[in-house]
């Protein structure tokens, strides 16, 4: 992700169509460094310098516009649109809004491209969730700076459930697949 002010960062996101990529409305804007990233390339299947399937530039990106203006974990999201049909190469996530029972029962897997590890390198941790809200919920999956945007869903079906948006020494936070959000 490179931004108007020179930064350079890694993010995460979910291929969930042939052209979509799920991920953190911090990952394609923040004000802080200038708005709307200046540039966006996708590498799926990134392994250190290996890119197996390629790097793809994005085609268009749409926020909640919640982000934009409130900012906050409840409103964390983007999708990042690609010219190329990249699900069929990757296969697709799917996604789904569950119950908080549901949830809170089941053990979530968050796979991204954390920051402390080997640069380009996937990694994967499991958890269940601690808590669950309306828009968001909380959980002690190891995750670092370089996994925002990484799906946080349940491994027996490939369903994303959530969109990690947070990390602190308390826990992880994901912007939850909530019935609105859903229907986007």
């Amino acid at each position: 992700i490179e931004w108007p002010n020179g930064d350079v960062e890694v993010g995460t996101g979910a291929v969930i169509t042939r052209k979509s990529i799920l991920t953190a409305g911090h990952c394609v804007y923040q004000a802080e460094r200038g708005g709307y990233a200046n540039r966006i390339t996708v590498i799926p299947g990134r392994n250190g310098t290996e890119q197996p399937l390629g790097s793809y530039a994005t085609s268009n990106v749409t926020i909640l516009t919640k982000w934009r203006t409130e900012g906050g974990a409840a409103n964390d999201a983007a999708f990042i649109k690609l010219n190329t049909n990249i699900g069929d190469r990757t296969g697709i996530m799917g996604y789904g809004n569950y119950e908080d029972s549901y949830l809170l029962s089941k053990s979530l897997r968050l796979t991204g491209y954390p920051g402390d590890k080997p640069s380009g390198t996937m990694w994967t941790h499991s958890g269940i969730p601690s808590s669950v809200a309306t828009y968001t919920f909380s959980y002690s999956i190891d995750a670092v700076g370089g996994q925002s945007g990484a799906p946080v869903y349940i491994p027996s079906n490939n369903q994303v459930v959530g969109i990690h948006s947070r990390g602190n020494s308390s826990g992880n936070t994901a912007k939850r697949i909530d019935a609105s959000f859903f229907s986007l």
